[in-house]
């Protein structure tokens, strides 16, 4: 047997592979729904899940629950995009499937789908919903909106007039998504978050004042970098990048003293992303997301830029969450790039 579980939202649904859907009132309610069905896990040959992008609460719960019931029977686990599940259940045409995020903000993607193909125009964006309605404004085709950003945003859309369209069940879609060997992650560890949580949001709201690197800063650098790294860059790394006038090299300040910085340098249409660290003492307080917000809004701003990546290594698990609740995707291994032979993970996202 084949379950799909979406927990994009706190009302998650379950949906098994002989056609039957079940739709709850929480998303930890699954197990308890299983149960009802008289489904023991050791007859679950797979779990697919939406991944993301939705409720940061519900997705964490959703990744809990089907790792409860996976791991104890060796149970793999696909996780397959919200928007991808989305799209694959709505009709042809100029599609625009909408997730709340917060108030007057929402997680956004558009695709154009015929009867052969599906394409990605972007995807897993984060908007207010005035900018996308401006969006809109410049499509020749009628735009199919839908999903509950659509509904939560529904009079703003519909003063601007545009129509709200009901949208297809999302966990069933899953299993379509899986019988079409659609892309996925395999036994995903970490939900898709493309906005932090209420309370991550807080912790951002400590002051840091961000500016260029200057050569002047570079002792204060190295005293965080041979902290925090293993394999630190020596000064001479710092001082060609800061020279370099493609590179882009920020610092964070608190108080006159440098606490954190970011080093990058373009590649073409994408940049790469190369060094970030905060000093450990400020660990944990939402600068490392700040510097990174701030370099995507001015990599935006180039319009020349279309992909950031980075490497991290496989086992930096704080780095990991980090890079991926900014909203990087994992889309590649670099075997045995760290000095010592550890494999580093590639992460992407778009700009």
């Amino acid at each position: 047997m084949i379950i799909g579980i979406d927990c994009s939202s706190k009302d998650g649904s379950l949906a098994l592979d002989d056609g039957s859907f079940f739709p709850l009132e929480f998303v930890e309610d699954i197990p308890q729904k299983l149960e009802d069905l008289k489904i023991e896990a050791s007859d679950i040959e797979k779990i697919l899940i939406t991944e993301g992008p939705g409720s940061f609460a519900s997705l964490r719960v959703g990744f809990g629950v089907a790792e409860g019931i996976a791991l104890p029977w060796d149970i793999p686990i696909f996780g397959y995009s919200t928007f991808l599940a989305m799209v694959e259940g709505a009709p042809c045409g100029n599609l625009f499937p909408i997730l709340p995020a917060r108030r007057k903000v929402v997680y956004a993607a558009h695709f154009k789908k015929t009867e052969r193909a599906l394409l990605k125009i972007f995807t897993n964006k984060v908007l207010k919903i005035e900018v996308l309605v401006d969006y809109l404004r410049t499509e020749d085709t009628e735009p199919i909106i839908f999903g509950r950003g659509a509904d939560v945003n529904e009079k703003l859309i519909q003063e601007e007039g545009y129509s709200i369209h009901s949208f297809p069940k999302i966990a069933p879609q899953l299993i379509n998504l899986y019988r079409k060997k659609a892309p996925h992650t395999l036994n995903p560890k970490v939900p898709f978050y493309l906005a932090p949580s209420e309370a991550i949001r807080k912790r951002e709201e400590a002051i840091i004042h961000i500016r260029r690197m200057g050569i002047k800063d570079i002792k204060e650098i190295l005293e965080i970098e041979q902290d925090v790294f293993p394999v630190p860059w020596d000064a001479d790394a710092f001082y060609l990048t800061i020279i370099k006038r493609d590179c882009f090299s920020i610092v964070g300040m608190i108080e006159g003293k440098v606490v954190g910085y970011l080093i990058g340098c373009p590649e073409g249409c994408k940049f790469h992303l190369m060094n970030l660290a905060i000093a450990r003492v400020h660990w944990r307080k939402g600068f490392g997301r700040k510097m990174i917000t701030y370099l995507l809004k001015e990599l935006e701003k180039t319009k020349k830029i279309k992909t950031c990546y980075l490497e991290v290594r496989i086992h930096n698990n704080a780095a990991f969450e980090l890079y991926k609740s900014s909203g990087f995707r994992m889309v590649g291994i670099k075997t045995g790039y760290y000095e010592n032979g550890e494999d580093a993970v590639i992460m992407e996202i778009g700009v």
